[in-house]
């Protein structure tokens, strides 16, 4: 598992955010995770067709 360190002013944030979709801060963070590897995958095989 990797570590990440975020600013108090993005925790802050992800925790707003968390209140108002009313999903905890680690559901919310699984969700983000979730995102970016399949945005992720999606720019890789981009750059494998062109």
């Amino acid at each position: 598992m990797q570590k990440v360190q975020i600013s108090d002013n993005v925790a802050s944030q992800l925790y707003e955010l968390a209140k108002i979709e009313h999903i905890s801060a680690t559901e919310l963070m699984e969700q983000l995770v979730k995102a970016y590897k399949v945005e992720i995958a999606k720019r890789n095989e981009l750059k494998v067709t062109v």
